[in-house]
């Protein structure tokens, strides 16, 4: 392919920035935070309006459409093209919540802003998924034609555990390979196992303490923690001398709120943000604020929480592959019974054994007068490195970007671990060739994924749009 047909890519691109732009302004306005469970089903009304809205958009721009049980939903050009003929790209539309602290716009009114797109799932995966949509029709309009046939998918359940791919592939046909555009460039060919757990007390906290919580989602680090005490002399004794660094107190007629605020970030890159939940429980131990009764019950979380490579449960490990294992206290809340509840996040490498990990969790809660509890498991993706399709995905990026980027490992989730030959490609671009955000915009904390302020820079979604146009079709064959 000459350089002649690239400057035709990247005109058609520019040509239709404003129209990319404003579809993914469009799909960003809808609240789509899947609820298990919620009702209409499977995930609730925001992700079936999502999901309407993004098979309208494709149907306007000249696309077959499918809606699968409002799980996941495909598009295609070619009439009577089938999915198992086919190379998918997935993306998905549902969010993590909202959370506080914006400051350029509500999470749910998203704009542009200095070349920026900003607003909840503009990045994560809204973005993408229109960028998938155009960089199709990009290949039919200009005549350019991969060696299999196109199809976009577009599920609703990424955030919440992926029940939407897994319904898909046990009652649907699945691609011959899917590249999931929700990760970096060039080919993220390894993911970490995740594991959701529930610590659970044995023990209720004392009738002083009328409410303890933090904590948004399983895989945001949490930005705020709070206590609510009941006001009484010993209390109000106790914050004459004022409160750790970090923490505030808010003093009522009755009862006193102490906060932690924490920086935000994605559970799978927690040295990126600062945990609110060990903050606060580490501001109180040291404040001496909790009776003995409480500071009991809660000593094995303070444990629990240390740094976020499981050193305090005992599982601390590491691959070569992957690299070291996290774990991440996102939630906190009292129970029914006011027992404490503490929801880790883990990401362990691809070698380790899911099972020993359990076994060791079990043994540190036993040991610390806890109860372990397991409410997810995602079993690790490991697709081979020498594969054909990674060095042929790897070369056309390289070739295009005019990098030496390598195949990576990666510690977020994606659609690549519960589909057969799945892959992540793009559609972010890696560190050192992708815009930095501005600092003067996005202070520390803002601007990432699942953090206040998600931002999308627009230049480098049409620049990863260009490497997928130019990587299905220039490489199609090899790939």
């Amino acid at each position: 392919m000459g350089e002649e047909t690239r400057k035709k890519v990247r005109g058609w691109l520019e040509e239709k920035r404003p129209q990319i732009v404003q579809n993914i302004l469009r799909l960003a306005r809808i609240p789509s935070v899947s609820v298990s469970g919620a009702q209409p089903g499977p995930y609730g009304q925001a992700c079936r309006d999502a999901l309407d809205e993004a098979l309208k958009l494709g149907a306007e721009l000249g696309f077959f459409t499918q809606n699968y049980d409002y799980r996941v939903g495909a598009l295609w050009l070619g009439e009577g093209e089938t999915a198992g003929g086919s190379v998918g790209i997935w993306g998905h539309l549902d969010v993590v919540p909202p959370g506080g602290n914006w400051l350029h716009t509500e999470p749910f009114s998203p704009i542009e802003k200095q070349g920026y797109l900003i607003g909840r799932g503009v990045g994560d995966n809204k973005g993408p998924a229109v960028a998938a949509l155009y960089a199709a029709l990009a290949m039919k309009e200009l005549g350019l034609r991969p060696a299999k046939p196109l199809r976009i998918f577009l599920g609703c359940s990424e955030e919440t555990g992926m029940d939407d791919v897994t319904h898909y592939v046990a009652h649907y046909e699945a691609p011959a390979l899917s590249l999931v555009a929700d990760g970096a460039f060039p080919v993220g060919f390894a993911e970490k196992g995740i594991i959701e757990v529930n610590l659970l007390g044995d023990a209720p906290l004392s009738e002083s303490v009328l409410a303890l919580s933090g904590g948004q989602a399983s895989n945001i680090v949490p930005d705020l923690a709070q206590i609510e005490l009941k006001a009484n002399e010993a209390l109000a004794e106790r914050l004459k001398n004022g409160l750790p660094e970090g923490l505030e107190a808010q003093v009522g007629e009755n009862a006193v709120t102490i906060r932690a605020h924490g920086v935000a970030s994605h559970s799978a890159r927690p040295e990126a943000g600062v945990n609110a939940i060990q903050k606060l429980l580490r501001g109180l131990f040291f404040a001496g604020i909790l009776s003995d009764e409480d500071e009991s019950a809660l000593a094995f979380l303070l444990k629990a929480g240390i740094g976020t490579g499981g050193h305090g449960l005992g599982i601390a490990c590491a691959d070569e592959i992957s690299g070291a294992l996290t774990a991440v206290g996102s939630l906190l809340r009292l129970d029914a019974r006011r027992q404490p509840i503490l929801h880790l996040n883990i990401r362990y490498p691809v070698t380790a054994r899911l099972e020993g990990l359990l076994a060791g969790i079990a043994k540190a809660c036993e040991q610390g007068g806890y109860k372990a509890q397991l409410t997810q498991a995602n079993k690790p993706n490991h697709f081979p490195k020498e594969s054909p399709a990674v060095a042929a995905l790897t070369k056309a990026f390289n070739e295009v970007a005019g990098a030496q980027a390598e195949p990576y490992a990666m510690s977020g989730g994606t659609y690549a671990r519960k589909l057969p030959n799945g892959l992540v490609f793009g559609m972010g671009l890696p560190k050192g060739l992708g815009h930095e955000n501005d600092p003067s915009l996005f202070p520390p904390g803002h601007g990432g994924a699942h953090a206040p302020d998600e931002a999308l820079f627009i230049d480098d979604l049409l620049k990863g749009m260009e490497i997928y146009i130019l990587a299905l079709t220039e490489w199609s064959g090899e790939i």
